[in-house]
């Protein structure tokens, strides 16, 4: 951990320089926002407790509110673990632009309520927004999607940086070179020949694995990762004081979900 740790770090920091440093693994890699992003599993803890509160409520007004099955975490590990494409030579080699035991497959449904229990739990006093108050705990009103939507500025605001468009280019002349006709590398994950359940096809697999060796070619996760690093910066600086007040009240929620949870 300490050397993984260790090599995001000096990645980050070389980030800065004019060359960008070798990467092709994203999903341990850190962006300026990402220490003002929840990350999915904090996102998991704070819609867990939220969830206990409001079952707590409901039984208080006579209403059961069954809980929904756990299940193994779904979806990416990291908000950058996807960001520029596939990165993980060991899940593209058996699932090509799946996730494995963690592809998304929906929601979990939500538990079926009779009309008294709905209308208890529903409405500005009802005790889904009950347990909201209750979980912010009087915490001021702030922009909380704020650091969300730089986020995706940032990725916009990078996609169109010089540096980026070059690279991009030559994944994909990479790619046709090996017979795969792709202009970005988010198109593959996205192709509709892929689509569906059961085990990848080997010309997915095939794709993906080219698609992987594009990018170690063409340095395309270092020469982004570095341009959207310099992007998010400038983005943090103008944002500090709004960015930093939306993650102490995001810590505190946090701590008291986390207080909540604990048997």
């Amino acid at each position: 951990m300490r050397k993984l740790l260790t090599t995001v770090a000096v990645a980050a920091a070389l980030a800065g320089c004019a060359a960008p440093p070798n990467l092709l693994r994203s999903t341990d890699l850190r962006l300026p926002l990402d220490d003002y992003l929840l990350s999915p599993a904090e996102l998991r803890e704070l819609s867990a407790a939220r969830e206990l509160l409001v079952r707590r409520c409901l039984a208080a007004a006579g209403f059961a509110y069954p809980s929904r099955a756990d299940s193994a975490p779904k979806g990416p590990r990291t908000w950058n673990e996807r960001r520029y494409g596939v990165t993980d030579a060991d899940l593209v080699a058996v699932d090509g632009y799946g996730l494995g035991d963690r592809e998304p497959t929906g929601d979990k449904p939500a538990p079926k309520l009779d009309a008294a229990a709905r209308a208890a739990l529903e409405g500005p006093r009802g005790c889904a927004a009950k347990a909201g108050e209750e979980q912010r705990r009087g915490g001021p009103e702030l922009d909380r999607d704020l650091p969300r939507r730089l986020a995706s500025e940032s990725f916009a605001r990078s996609r169109g940086a010089p540096e980026v468009t070059d690279v991009v280019r030559k994944w994909s002349d990479c790619m046709r070179a090996g017979g795969f006709a792709y202009d970005d590398p988010l198109a593959p994950p996205a192709d509709p020949r892929w689509a569906g359940p059961g085990k990848p096809a080997a010309a997915e697999i095939a794709t993906a694995t080219a698609d992987l060796e594009c990018k170690r070619r063409t340095n395309l996760v270092g020469v982004w990762f570095t341009a959207e690093t310099a992007v998010q910066r400038g983005l943090v600086d103008g944002n500090r004081a709004a960015l930093e007040s939306i993650r102490r009240a995001a810590d505190a929620e946090l701590a008291l979900s986390r207080r909540l949870l604990t048997p």
